[in-house]
């Protein structure tokens, strides 16, 4: 079975095995992808892995994914 990137494998898309943690592992792709989008840009691997690292501390800390923070979380407006 070939691997296309950003395609979901067929053992999964049977609907019988789901995604152990579902939304851990979407975060990991965004971020993935960020990655891939930095590096096609040409920006520097320091200032790749410090942007990532931020963005994956920060969900830690606000234990919320990026897709749910709103306005206070990303200002730190009230």
């Amino acid at each position: 079975m070939q691997s296309v990137p950003g395609r979901l494998p067929e053992f999964l898309a049977n609907g019988v095995v789901g995604l152990l943690r579902p939304e851990d592992r979407v975060f990991e792709a965004m971020l993935d992808g960020w990655r891939a989008q930095m590096l096609a840009r040409g920006l520097g691997v320091p200032f790749i892995r410090s942007s990532c690292s931020l963005v994956a501390r920060f969900q830690e800390h606000s234990n919320e994914y990026p897709w749910t923070w709103g306005r206070e979380e990303r200002t730190g407006d009230n």
